[in-house]
């Protein structure tokens, strides 16, 4: 037994005739979001204080300013500003084995509406980790070790005093100030310029780019005794130097 079929019409062969109204629905609803979004935006601000004792700090963040300072006196503190359309970014702040972790998150479907910048204080002696995948990091001042970890974001380690320095971002520059020799600095960049500051003295250098490159030759010792410096930038510039005076 056989069905009869009407005839296909020329609309129903041809559906990428309806794309420019959907692509005309789609701009509607981008530009009604580009307007709403601003007027429902909201930032809070507050702060967290932890009494223990804390020998090392570990930052996560999905979006936005990370900052590590140096507490010269009372407890470790933790300051966050978040800003936010429609869902607040989550955080959590926690002390666990000598361990200050701080976590800053934001929820899938509202990532370009949501951010949380970070300030930790914390003592000077205390190692630092950072991971973020968007937003800049500073840390400044502190003498343990540093690690820092970005998806994109410039990074910068000032007032370096610790053995360690390492420091690696795929999407921008890299700036490295140590007012003593450390053990071990690295520094990776995938797009981004790279500059090292170190006091002066001989150094074991190791600097591949394709960039501009520009070493101070009174650092080099070619040494494997020496405090290690190995930097690598793809596609910006490095300059390794010294400190002023």
């Amino acid at each position: 037994m056989s069905t009869a079929r009407g005839p296909v019409t020329p609309q129903a062969r041809q559906p990428w005739k309806k794309l420019p109204v959907i692509g005309v629905v789609a701009g509607v609803l981008f530009l009604i979001g580009a307007i709403l979004v601003p007027l429902i935006n909201r930032t809070t601000t507050d702060a967290q204080e932890f009494s223990e004792p804390i020998a090392r700090v570990a930052v996560t963040s999905d979006n936005g300013r990370v900052e590590i300072a140096v507490a010269e006196s009372g407890p470790a503190r933790v300051e966050a500003t978040r800003r936010y359309a429609l869902s607040r970014p989550d955080l959590n702040a926690f002390v666990r084995g000598g361990t200050l972790s701080v976590r800053a998150a934001c929820p899938g479907w509202a990532f370009l509406s949501c951010s949380t910048d970070l300030r930790v204080m914390v003592a000077r002696g205390t190692d630092v980790r950072v991971n973020v995948s968007g937003g800049d990091v500073r840390v400044d001042g502190v003498e343990g070790a540093v690690v820092v970890r970005s998806a994109s974001g410039s990074v910068a380690v000032a007032d370096a005093r610790g053995a360690r320095i390492d420091v690696r971002t795929v999407a921008d520059k890299v700036r490295i100030e140590a007012v003593r020799a450390p053990r071990s600095i690295d520094a990776l960049s995938q797009a981004g310029r790279i500059d090292i500051v170190v006091p002066a003295g001989r150094y074991d250098i190791t600097a591949v780019g394709n960039g501009r490159l520009n070493v101070d030759p009174s650092l080099e010792s070619g040494s494997g005794r020496a405090p290690r410096i190995g930097v690598r930038s793809d596609t910006g510039d490095i300059v390794i130097g010294t400190r002023p005076g």
